[in-house]
């Protein structure tokens, strides 16, 4: 998976459909990339509007990650947030 950081994604114009899903889907590569990492990873899917490319300055992200077998204890569900520390989006469209 591709390494993003919130530097990486850019805002999208309010008014573009493509670019507001574009924005959609690398934030939900970036928020998945060290759940992606834990054992039993096997896929990160996003649904909706972004996936269908039809997002805009409203649209939520819908996106489920899916592990094989059994699921990621709580303590490295924990630990994985911990890693990938706080952060605060901030929307400018």
């Amino acid at each position: 998976m591709m390494g993003y950081d919130s530097n990486t994604i850019s805002t999208p114009d309010p008014g573009d459909a493509l670019t507001a899903s574009r924005y959609l889907t690398d934030l939900a590569a970036w928020i998945a990339a060290p759940y992606a990492e834990l054992p039993g990873a096997r896929a990160g899917m996003v649904t909706g509007s972004a996936a269908k490319g039809l997002a805009d300055y409203y649209s939520d992200l819908d996106m489920t990650m899916y592990y094989a077998e059994t699921l990621p204890t709580d303590d490295a569900l924990a630990e994985t947030r911990r890693r990938r520390g706080r952060f605060r989006l901030r929307l400018l469209w």
